[in-house]
Formats: C-alpha cells, sequence, structure tokens
C-alpha cells in the first residue's frame, strides 16, 4: 500500500511539473515550446507584438487591459500602472481570471479620460455590443491615448457560444474611425503557410483530444490522453509548425494571416 501511495504521488508530481512547463509555455513559449505548445505560431506572434509595442512606452502610463483573462502580457508592462477587467459571463471560467474588476460588456466602470492606454488581446472577436464598447474605450482614453489591439481573422470558432466576429483590416479601419479613432498601424502576424499550419495544428490536437475523451476520462484512458495528446503535439503537430515557420520566412509572409494587430490613437 506504502508503495502504490508513493508511485501515486510520484505521478502527480510529475504531472504537475509536466503542467507547470506547459503553463510557462503557453502565452511566451520559447523556440522549444514548439514541441509542447500546439499554438506555438500565434501565441509566439502575438507575444512578440505586444513586447514590440512594450518597448515604445515610458513607465508610468496608466493601463487599462480590457477581456484581460488571465493578465498573459502583464509583465511586459512593468513600471506602469495595470489595470484589467472582464465580462462576468465568457466562455472562461470566471474563477480562473485575474481581473481587477468585471463589466457587462458595454460600459467601462472608470470615468473619462482615465487612462492613456488600452490594450485588448483577441477579445474583439467576443464582445457582443462592439461599437458600443469601443466608443466606450474611447471614453475612457486620455486625448491621445493609444488602442493596441489584436484580433483572429483566420482561427475556429471557440469560446463558444461567445465567438460573433472576424474583420478584415478594412472592417477595423471602418470600426475604429467611426468610433474616433485614428488608424497608425494595422499588421498581420503570418502568412499563408503559418495560418494553415497553426489551423492544422489545432484540428489535430483537437481532433486527438476529441477521440480520446471518448467514454469518459477515468483510468487508463486518462492517461492515454495525457500521454497521448502530448505525443502528437511533440511528433505531429510540432513538425508542421516549423514547416509553416520555415516557409513562412522564405515567402516573407504573404497571404492570408491568423491575426491582424492594430495600433490606433484617439482623436
Amino acid at each position: 500500500m506504502q508503495h502504490a501511495a508513493r508511485k501515486s504521488i510520484m505521478k502527480k508530481f510529475i504531472e504537475n511539473k509536466i503542467r507547470q512547463i506547459e503553463d510557462a509555455h503557453a502565452f511566451n513559449p520559447r523556440w522549444f515550446g514548439i514541441f509542447l505548445n500546439p499554438f506555438f505560431i500565434t501565441r509566439r506572434h502575438l507575444y512578440r507584438k505586444f513586447f514590440e509595442f512594450s518597448k515604445t512606452l515610458k513607465p508610468g502610463n496608466s493601463i487599462l487591459d480590457v477581456g484581460c483573462g488571465i493578465k498573459p502580457y502583464e509583465q511586459l508592462f512593468k513600471g506602469n500602472e495595470y489595470t484589467g477587467i472582464e465580462v462576468s459571463e465568457s466562455g472562461h471560467d470566471r474563477g480562473a481570471m485575474d481581473a481587477d474588476l468585471f463589466f457587462d460588456g458595454k460600459n467601462i466602470p472608470f470615468p473619462a479620460e482615465k487612462f492613456d492606454i488600452v490594450i485588448a488581446s483577441e477579445v474583439f472577436e467576443h464582445v457582443e455590443y462592439l461599437p458600443e464598447l469601443t466608443k466606450d474605450i474611447h471614453r475612457v482614453l486620455k486625448p491621445g491615448g493609444t488602442l493596441f489591439l489584436s484580433m483572429p481573422f483566420v482561427w475556429p470558432e471557440h469560446e463558444k457560444p461567445y465567438d460573433f466576429q472576424r474583420f478584415t483590416s478594412f472592417g477595423h479601419q471602418k470600426l475604429l474611425k467611426e468610433c474616433g479613432f485614428e488608424i497608425k498601424k494595422i499588421e498581420h502576424t503570418t502568412g499563408i503557410f503559418g495560418t494553415c499550419a497553426q489551423i492544422m495544428s489545432d484540428f489535430l490536437i483537437d481532433w486527438t483530444n476529441s477521440l480520446l475523451d471518448r467514454g469518459g476520462l477515468s483510468g487508463l484512458r486518462y492517461k492515454l490522453k495525457f500521454i497521448g495528446s502530448r505525443i502528437i503535439i511533440a511528433i505531429v503537430c510540432a513538425p508542421i509548425q516549423i514547416i509553416g515557420l520555415v516557409f513562412d520566412r522564405i515567402f516573407s509572409k504573404k497571404g492570408i494571416t491568423l491575426d491582424y494587430i492594430v495600433t490606433a490613437r484617439k482623436i
């Protein structure tokens, strides 16, 4: 019995360590994170864009993270006043969020002209009342303040049923101009090869997990999912993503993108 108990404790310890390593590479994956993260391409590119933006700022800004989730980019903005807000109902577990305040998705609970910067990472596709929220973002920004956002252009439906739209670059321009912003820059994160590789990786890990989920996750099936999904990520998803990144570099990220990154100024 003692041997079995020690064995069980050791297994739990190893599982927790593996999950900790994976969590560390969830939003800021290092190069070897491609063998751990089936969403390496999109997460790596997004992190780099937010990192580049953070380096353009001087300390002392007031920053509002709209739809902050677990605040994956907060550490990039050290030396600034950082506040995160989330909606009460979404596709995420509320208990897992790191929000300072919850709101109704339309009316930001802060006075006008309070923030220097508003960021929104992979949020706008989930906003049911997007023009109303965008106008309120404009309201809480100081004159000349910056809105920095990312939004998927090609991505499967997710956080169901709270997934409402995708925008072209022209859709972003139209929305933001109508809400009082001047577009400073619109960037894309990937080209056709990176986009296809990421979507294929997402499909394969989702398909693998759905197969292993059949019949519940007790006992052996749980072990199969824990080990099997990670093997698929390392030996199938990783090579596909590597090929996509290589060909994206060769063709200078030409073609359809996973995400648009938009920088806009309040006017």
